[in-house]
């Protein structure tokens, strides 16, 4: 093989990497920043807590998670209503979770929904949960952790 064939096929695996790195990067769209319709929110407190719902990104190569949070209420919310748009408090990945939380007042109690909750508890009304589950046990002890440092009581239903 000559020089210039063993700097061409360098190249082309530069070019390629750079190319699927990109791509990666654009579909992710994870942000380690709040979303700028956040930056400036206060939230107060919620007089029946918070309910955290999580699902696992859609678009493929991202393994960072969506998270939505939503006031207590004493109904059940739908898919659609969980997983809309229209939630203001809905990041992408775990680093923007952790700075919504960071919003929170302190002594906030929060809900992070998990399967099992919603198996009991959608499953007797015939609503689908779909992919609404809990990441990792790495990443749910993580933000556990963030929570506790930050004074919030967050509940797992594991």
């Amino acid at each position: 093989m000559t020089q210039q064939s063993i700097v061409k096929l360098i190249f082309l695996f530069l070019l390629v990497h750079i190319i699927g790195c990109s791509k990666k990067t654009v579909n992710c769209n994870c942000s380690k920043e709040l979303p700028q319709n956040l930056i400036n929110l206060q939230i107060n407190t919620s007089m029946k807590g918070w309910e955290l719902y999580s699902w696992p990104q859609k678009e493929q190569g991202c393994n960072d998670w969506n998270y939505a949070i939503l006031p207590g209420t004493n109904r059940l919310k739908s898919y659609n209503e969980v997983t809309s748009d229209t939630v203001l408090l809905k990041v992408i990945g775990n680093e923007q979770l952790k700075l919504l939380l960071n919003k929170f007042p302190k002594n906030e109690n929060i809900f992070w929904v998990g399967e099992k909750w919603l198996s009991q508890s959608w499953g007797l009304s015939n609503i689908s949960y779909q992919n609404l589950k809990l990441p990792s046990s790495v990443t749910t002890v993580a933000i556990k952790q963030h929570a506790l440092l930050l004074q919030l009581n967050l509940t797992i239903d594991e």
